[in-house]
């Protein structure tokens, strides 16, 4: 099947549904849950993840997924498994079921590359319809490329270079540059056909990848931006590179390598037989015959492209496939910012006046300091994530929610330094090993600096940023100055002269008041 070079349209495709954002997230109020699910009907499985999309930032609230092998044998017989047509078919009467009982608002059903290439594809997508009551879209292959593309862009909206999904049937690679999907191409290379079209003849796979990323030729005009690799098997791979460089933190999204790394990584995997692969953990014994032909598809793909970086996403299709229901990839959005101003929400403690908490702060950090404005936003938002926890604990259950929260599209930087951040505020010390693996001795600093800073501010108006807000803080070089209303009880110096001494001392200043 030859390759197809398209440019792929930047607005046709939208839902026209629009959210009032201004109703997805009330500051103060806890937020109430809106479900909204994507069935990918793939080739070789078929995943429901159900979505709680009442705040601007969708969140996985439930995921399942049944490997039915649909592909399986697709190469030699053009059709669908019998196997795969009964086990998807069980899934699919099940995923209804779920979704019924669960009050999910909207369901999208996406049938992919061996659904749309099978000749008994239609009458299988006429069966569930008819039993299971759904409405299906049988995608084509720019179809498929622009909404993997979507779901980057929505955990990454400056994402620039190059997404690469690969699945059991094909391989789409997808320019992306100034925020929107540009070229593309869909391969047939996928995890099942690739091995089945070769006879699991390796050299014959290496060739063939080699002939048809070869016969796209804008790949080569990427060289130095970023790889984007998405769909299980690659994830797989993601995780093997983590435990080779006994990477602190297992969290695949955001984790970033450079080119020469996923290369190792690649071939290492690429020459591994299924036997030994099923002694490695990173790799799931379902994928061991396969994930070595996508290392091979990744090593080709990575000659060819030439990336700076590899940047592992778990946004895929699916999040692509919500974020266009919701209609959130026309706003402005920032997965940092909506991320953890949503946390806070849930936590049940008002939101408002943080952003003005966070310029309060502003005085402490030079313009290139690693508490970027970004940053002190969203610490401020997240400054009274454990309110409800036992005091004891504050410190640390505020650091592994943070550390560990289901965000897609944060830097693993941002959740170390926030983590840190947060971590001090509520008076943590010694603790918070992985995250200080993340950061250097600067960052992690300027994350305690700012945690101080937030515990000072909460401790002037028990919590409430307002209070703080009538009073300033600026610096100098030997001092540390906090300046308060004159002749109001409610500023007493005694009360949180501690706080600013603390916060002094690890500036190397000496704290100081004055009145206004």
């Amino acid at each position: 099947m030859p390759s197809k070079t398209v440019l792929l349209p930047q607005t046709s495709c939208w839902m026209k549904i629009k959210q009032n954002q201004n109703d997805l997230l009330t500051s103060g109020s806890a937020v109430s849950r809106r479900l909204v699910a994507v069935i990918d009907l793939g080739s070789n499985s078929v995943r429901l993840v159900i979505y709680d999309c009442a705040s601007p930032h969708p969140v996985p609230f439930f995921n399942e997924k049944v490997i039915a092998g649909l592909a399986q044998g697709i190469e030699q017989s053009g059709q669908l498994s019998p196997e795969g047509v009964d086990l998807a078919m069980a899934a699919m009467k099940r995923f209804s079921q779920l979704c019924n009982r669960l009050g999910v608002e909207h369901v999208s059903v996406l049938a992919t590359a061996a659904v749309r290439e099978a000749g008994n594809g239609p009458a299988f997508v006429t069966e569930i319809e008819e039993t299971c009551g759904f409405s299906i879209e049988i995608i084509s292959g720019e179809r498929e490329a622009l909404l993997s593309a979507m779901g980057v862009l929505a955990a990454n909206p400056k994402a620039d270079g190059l997404v690469g999904d690969i699945g059991g049937g094909s391989l789409d690679v997808i320019e992306l540059k100034d925020g929107k999907a540009g070229r593309f191409a869909t391969l047939p290379l996928g995890t099942i056909r690739l091995p089945e079209h070769v006879g699991y003849d390796r050299k014959k796979a290496r060739a063939r990848a080699d002939k048809l990323i070869g016969d796209v030729s804008w790949l080569g005009e990427l060289q130095g931006r970023s790889f984007y690799p998405v769909g299980g098997a690659w994830r797989a791979l993601g995780r093997t590179a983590m435990v080779q460089a006994s990477y602190p933190l297992e969290i695949i999204d955001n984790y970033v390598i450079d080119r020469a790394y996923a290369t190792d990584i690649a071939r290492l995997v690429s020459s591994q037989s299924a036997a030994s692969l099923k002694t490695m953990p990173s790799i799931p014994k379902r994928r061991s015959e396969t994930v070595p032909f996508a290392a091979l598809v990744l090593d080709r793909l990575l000659k060819a492209a030439k990336p700076e970086r590899v940047v592992f996403s778990a946004a895929s299709m699916r999040e692509g496939a919500v974020y266009e229901y919701l209609n959130l990839l026309n706003d402005d959005h920032d997965p940092l910012l909506d991320s953890c101003r949503d946390l806070a929400a849930k936590a049940g403690r008002d939101v408002v006046g943080k952003e003005q908490l966070a310029d309060w702060m502003a005085p402490l950090f030079r313009e290139d300091d690693p508490a970027t404005p970004a940053l002190r936003k969203a610490a401020a938002y997240l400054s009274n994530i454990s309110w409800m926890d036992h005091p004891e604990y504050r410190a640390d259950m505020s650091y592994l929610k943070i550390l560990q929260a289901p965000f897609i599209g944060l830097r693993h930087f941002d959740r170390a330094f926030l983590a840190i951040a947060i971590y001090t505020r509520y008076e943590g010390e010694g603790g918070a090993g992985i995250a200080r693996k993340l950061l250097s001795g600067d960052a992690q600093k300027s994350a305690a600096v700012l945690g101080l800073a937030l515990r000072l501010a909460h401790g002037i108006g028990a919590g409430q940023p307002d209070a703080a807000m009538r009073t300033s803080l600026s610096l100098s070089k030997d001092t540390l100055t906090l300046t308060l209303p004159r002749d109001d009880a409610l500023y007493s110096e005694t009360a949180f002269s501690s706080r600013l001494k603390k916060l002094a001392a690890l500036m190397g200043r000496s704290p100081a008041f004055d009145y206004c």
